[in-house]
């Protein structure tokens, strides 16, 4: 079942990943492409032997041709654009965060309910093989009780302008861009349910609204805890530990866009370590998002998936104006 693909936005995210990996990816026809900018559209469809470019949403959604939207927009648009496309019979796959605010993904996830179409959040780090490996390991039990979470994006890479630098648009900078990852990532392994949160950052406040670097302690339940940190200046490997009651899992260069990296497991004294080198996690998402439509199922990560991490980030984003830790609806 080959499905039909309309991408919606042209910043950097989409041409330097997700364009490319949508032609890699099997059973996906690139169909549209879509800007204010029809001169750039155009120039993008050319590039990547895209179908048809348009320069207003309305024309997308009425294209036949069209079984699936990636919205890859501002921050602040994706719950009316997703909603939009729901209502027009079209899957919806939107780019992280899913929504600023949890009203807001809560009446994404109902729009796409009630149309019987798909709705998943382009939370890639899933997809990497290392994470997926690292979740039956700690799932099936083999590092005892799984404890401890630590997770660290914090690669130094060129601070974003345009939309990025407006907190309306963008609801928190480094949160938004690294942060909300982190989130799924540990509810991801763990498997379990975030109870509270507490953030520190150099932002959310009078005259600096937007933060750079960000430190979060999350409670997945009870006597569980990830401590997630995020920022764009360090000179710094990204990496992620789980520790357990039997052993510890480390993973290496993992985080981020690449399919590489590695894991180490170790217990009892002995080190087992696994390097990675596989398919890239963009082209994996696409291919699940499709099977998913194919077979009628949830998309692994999901719209509740993504309205998890939505309820996460507004919490956090109250304890570090409050600095207090709150507890997540």
């Amino acid at each position: 079942m080959t499905l039909g693909w309309a991408v919606l936005g042209t910043g950097a995210h989409v041409t330097k990943w997700m364009l490319p990996a949508l032609e890699r990816a099997s059973d996906t026809r690139l169909a549209a492409v879509c800007s204010r900018d029809l001169g750039r559209a155009r120039a993008l469809a050319g590039q990547f032997s895209v179908a048809r470019a348009y320069d207003t949403y309305e024309e997308l959604l009425r294209d036949s041709t069209v079984d699936v939207v990636y919205v890859c927009t501002p921050n602040a648009l994706h719950a009316e654009q997703a909603i939009h496309a729901a209502r027009a019979g079209k899957h919806v796959l939107v780019e992280k965060p899913m929504a600023l605010r949890v009203g807001d993904a809560e009446a994404m996830v109902e729009a796409c309910e009630k149309a019987g179409v798909r709705l998943g959040v382009g939370f890639h780090l899933r997809h990497h093989p290392a994470h997926r490996d690292a979740r039956e390991i700690i799932q099936d039990g083999q590092l005892g009780k799984a404890f401890l979470y630590a997770a660290h994006w914090v690669v130094a890479s060129s601070r974003r302008t345009g939309w990025w630098e407006d907190p309306a648009m963008v609801g928190a900078y480094v949160l938004m861009a690294r942060g909300v990852h982190l989130m799924d990532l540990a509810c991801f392994l763990s498997g379990r349910e975030p109870t509270s949160v507490s953030m520190a950052s150099d932002g959310q406040r009078p005259g600096r609204p937007l933060e750079e670097i960000a430190i979060l302690t999350l409670r997945l339940g009870e006597d569980v805890f990830a401590t997630l940190a995020v920022c764009r200046d360090a000179a710094a490997q990204n990496s992620l530990v789980a520790y357990g009651t039997r052993g510890s899992l480390r993973a290496i260069g993992t985080i981020g866009p690449h399919p590489t990296g590695s894991i180490q497991v170790e217990m009892e004294g002995s080190t087992l370590e696994t390097n990675y080198h596989a398919k890239d996690p963009y082209q994996a998402e696409i291919e699940a998002f499709n099977r998913a439509v194919a077979t009628g199922v949830a998309p692994e990560a999901s719209g509740l998936d993504g309205l998890r991490v939505v309820r996460i980030t507004e919490a956090a984003l109250e304890s570090a104006r409050t600095g207090t830790t709150v507890r997540i609806a």
